[in-house]
């Protein structure tokens, strides 16, 4: 069975630059790139600034990462669904280990599901060494997502 060891953060190409200058920061922070190419559903991005967590935050003080390297996301900004098309070699993963966040204690949430649904539960960093038995591996290494259990 699949292990989940890697947290996976799309961005455009355009981004990498930047990232590799200041890192990975929020959009409010003052390292924020002027010239960010946005490459996530606006409408989602937007929604995931109203919703307020248990901490005082709302998910949008987050910067999202996905467990698996396939997820919806991503075929929905190859194919155009809901957001502007991108070829594949506009994407770009930044990669980082699960091990990492957790020796550098850096702070975070995870969920077991999407994080908008009200099905998902979150945690905090101190429960990210227990990813495996808190998220279902073979969810996030599905290669599609319908009922059909057909690709999409």
């Amino acid at each position: 069975m699949q292990e989940i060891k890697r947290a996976f953060r799309l961005t455009h190409i355009d981004n990498i630059a930047n990232i590799l200058q200041v890192g990975i920061v929020h959009r409010d922070s003052p390292l924020s790139n002027p010239d960010y190419v946005s490459i996530g559903d606006s409408s989602l991005i937007e929604k995931r600034k109203k919703i307020e967590l248990e901490n005082g935050k709302t998910l949008g003080d987050y910067i999202p990462f996905y467990f698996g390297c396939r997820m919806p996301m991503l075929y929905n900004i190859q194919n155009g669904y809901g957001v502007n098309q991108r070829k594949a070699e506009e994407i770009v993963y930044v990669v980082v280990n699960i091990s990492d966040i957790i020796s550098h204690r850096l702070p975070c949430l995870f969920t077991d599901g999407h994080a908008r649904s009200s099905f998902s539960t979150f945690y905090d960093a101190a429960e990210l060494h227990r990813v495996n038995e808190i998220v279902r591996a073979e969810d996030v290494f599905a290669q599609w997502w319908n009922l059909d259990s057909e690709p999409i």
